[in-house]
């Protein structure tokens, strides 16, 4: 991961992420401040559902209404090779058994997907 794209975000490392524009993350995580602990904790868990060599790294950016209607909350991209066999798979096990439970730890709208590239 290039180093520009591991920005610390306000007092929490998020550097688990890739995060281009950091700067339009502030806003969103100082109004609410039980989303980054959340975050730490998907970096955490998605090991435990996708292959560790599946997953080429972590996305993280501003909702902009691509899945949702808010515009306060964040995307989380789990980036994974375009011909991945098991990576639907993998996110179904990672909502079921983790995501769904744990996404109501913060009022922020959190989407958690996988890109394919």
């Amino acid at each position: 991961m290039d180093k520009q794209h591991r920005t610390p975000i306000c007092s929490t490392d998020l550097s688990a992420f890739s995060c281009p524009q950091p700067e339009l993350l502030v806003g969103v995580l100082s109004k609410h401040p039980t989303l980054a602990p959340l975050l730490l904790q998907i970096a955490e868990q998605v090991p435990r559902f996708f292959r560790r060599d599946a997953v080429k790294q972590l996305r993280l950016r501003p909702s902009s209404g691509t899945y949702t209607a808010v515009d306060d909350g964040v995307v989380v991209e789990i980036v994974v090779a375009a011909d991945d066999p098991d990576a639907d798979e993998s996110l179904d096990r990672f909502d079921e058994e983790w995501w769904f439970d744990a996404s109501g730890r913060c009022t922020a709208e959190t989407v958690v997907d996988i890109r394919r590239e």
